[in-house]
């Protein structure tokens, strides 16, 4: 599902020339979890947001089903769903229903099929009884569970998850962990998941 070639990605910060990949190889078959370890700052965010087309690396490439994140990123985006920890990326003052809405639109889902995605998916994630609530009053736990669903609305094969459960408390940490052990065993999504928890790659990943 996603194969890794010799990345390689340089910023310049303040000046400074600064390696953030050096070389990254690696692949990732259908159905499996893939967990990216390491401290902040090691690079795990910015090769998730290259292989969702949103950085160009500067050598090398990615492919995710066959399909360059390079050359067809139109392609690629339609087959991957990007999670990350932005609770900005919610309109807090809209429902979690209107949230994902918003966001089926956006994603061109079929009409149709918006309402009845929209449904199962907090039906999924067990938020069927706050569908119609403002995202203002949610617990972090909570949007996150939400940013899951925005994430799953178009139906990828692939999620990309950046920290998912980072600054979560236990119990909510916990309830995500095994929301993404169902996307595996249930809706068969192969993930790649960055997390600086040794527990967490432990648990989720093969």
């Amino acid at each position: 599902m996603l194969k890794v070639c010799g990345v390689w990605k340089q910023f310049k910060i303040s000046g400074k020339l600064i390696t953030a990949l050096n070389n990254i190889n690696l692949s990732l078959p259908k159905g499996k979890v893939l967990c990216l370890m390491g401290p902040n700052g090691s690079g795990k965010t910015t090769l998730i947001k290259i292989i969702a087309t949103l950085i160009i690396p500067d050598k090398g490439d990615a492919f995710v089903d066959g399909y360059s994140v390079v050359k067809e990123p139109s392609k690629v985006k339609k087959l991957i769903g990007y999670i990350s920890r932005d609770e900005r990326s919610l309109y807090w003052r809209w429902t979690a229903r209107y949230n994902l809405k918003f966001y089926a639109y956006m994603y061109n889902v079929p009409r149709s099929e918006i309402d009845f995605r929209i449904n199962e998916l907090l039906d999924f994630v067990g938020l069927s009884e706050w569908a119609d609530v403002e995202v203002m009053r949610f617990s972090t736990g909570m949007k996150q569970k939400l940013i899951i669903c925005r994430g799953l609305l178009h139906d990828p094969p692939l999620l990309l998850m950046d920290e998912p459960t980072s600054g979560l408390d236990l119990s909510s940490a916990i309830k995500v962990r095994k929301l993404i052990k169902r996307l595996c065993r249930e809706k068969n999504k192969t993930i790649l998941l960055a997390t600086h928890n040794p527990e967490e790659a432990a648990e989720l990943g093969d």
